[in-house]
Order: structure tokens, then C-alpha cells, then sequence
């Protein structure tokens, strides 16, 4: 199916098991990578513009892992 960018933002259901892998980048720390493997996906349609909230929804994860490029084994 291969990595999903919508242009505008869209509801999306997915179906499949995670994936967790562990590796070591170039610097020698262990490093976890987590993937979706979808085996069915539905479109539901664009998401409404009105009402919209600064809340997410399913909660705040917290700020992105700085990541490399080059630390990815693939």
C-alpha cells in the first residue's frame, strides 16, 4: 500500500496489527520503530473545518523524537 499522505486533512480508518522493530543507528544507541501494517483501509471522507479545537484528539503524546534520516536502517 506504501505511506499515505493525504493533501487536505481526511478521516481515515485502518485495519492491521503493529509492528515494532528494534535497531542500532550509526552512533551505536538502540533505537525502536514502531509501524502500522494495514491490511484493509476506508476512506471516510475530509474532516469539517468549523468547529475546530487546538485540542487533538486522542490525547497530547507529548513533542516528536528528534530523528535522523541517516539513523533509519532501511
Amino acid at each position: 500500500m506504501g505511506e499515505y499522505r493525504p493533501r487536505a486533512p481526511a478521516e481515515i480508518h485502518v485495519e492491521g496489527r503493529n509492528q515494532t522493530r528494534k535497531w542500532t543507528d550509526k552512533n551505536a544507541v538502540e533505537r525502536y520503530t514502531t509501524e502500522i501494517i494495514g491490511s484493509e483501509m476506508q476512506m471516510l471522507g475530509k474532516k469539517k473545518r468549523s468547529g475546530r479545537s487546538s485540542e487533538r484528539p486522542g490525547g497530547d503524546f507529548g513533542p516528536a523524537a528528534d530523528s535522523d534520516p541517516d539513523d533509519i536502517p532501511f
